[in-house]
């Protein structure tokens, strides 16, 4: 039977996103429009600068102090507050960023970091969260003497994996990857976007992917919105 799409997944409407500076406010987007359903697939390309990790920050609500932000925002077709973002953030929309030795934490293994969030946001007991941790790093490429090891002891595109399983094992309904592959080699670039792709498109979920790379765009094969400057959106 056919489910019938009533909501977008995610709607952004005249969005602007700006920054107070020392020598004024600055808006780095204006006018910015966007819809994604289920299994959409959608990449913001552009250089630095032009608000893409703006966007991305705005919809999970986690734009800095001097940050201001016009238009809205919805999810599932309801208009998304700070409230509902407390509960959704993580679950049902998740991010996984750049650099990912910057923010996993150095004093847990990479099983203990996966096994973390689905302890603290699906409420699972520790020891069913720890198998469905292992069950999704293998899933991402890891084999199982890397399930033990500790971040420092992770190559870049190991830790990227490990980044990719904390996000994805709670299932999100929106996936966002900010530059997930800027400080990878060519090689690994490929496999962590064929990684991300297959698991995206074995769930459903809707993906949002953020780069300036053209080759790494071009190779996801995804819809395009291209940001040239922050006067808008680009086309």
């Amino acid at each position: 039977m056919q489910v019938l799409k009533t909501n977008p997944i995610l709607k952004l409407e005249d969005v602007g996103i700006g920054y107070d500076a020392p020598v004024g406010f600055n808006w780095v987007i204006r006018g910015f429009s966007l819809v994604l359903w289920p299994g959409d697939k959608v990449a913001l390309l552009g250089p630095s600068g032009v608000g893409k990790s703006s966007i991305a920050l705005a919809i999970l609500g986690l734009l800095p102090e001097n940050a201001m932000m016009e238009g809205k925002i919805y999810f599932e077709g309801e208009l998304v507050s700070s409230k509902r973002l407390q509960r959704i953030r993580g679950t049902e929309i998740g991010i996984v960023f750049q650099q990912p030795h910057a923010y996993l934490n150095p004093l847990m293994t990479a099983e203990q970091i996966v096994a973390e969030v689905l302890e603290v946001k699906k409420n699972l007991p520790k020891i069913v969260a720890i198998e469905k941790a292992r069950k999704v790093l293998f899933e991402v490429g890891l084999d199982r003497d890397s399930f033990k090891k500790y971040p420092f002891q992770l190559s870049g595109g190991m830790a990227q994996r490990v980044a990719i399983a904390q996000t994805i094992a709670l299932e999100p309904k929106l996936l966002i990857g900010d530059e997930i592959t800027s400080s990878l080699d060519a090689d690994l670039r490929r496999e962590i976007l064929k990684l991300v792709m297959e698991l995206v498109e074995r769930s459903g979920s809707a993906f949002l992917f953020i780069s300036h790379d053209e080759e790494a765009v071009n190779y996801v094969g995804c819809k395009r919105i291209r940001i040239n400057s922050n006067k808008g959106q680009g086309y």
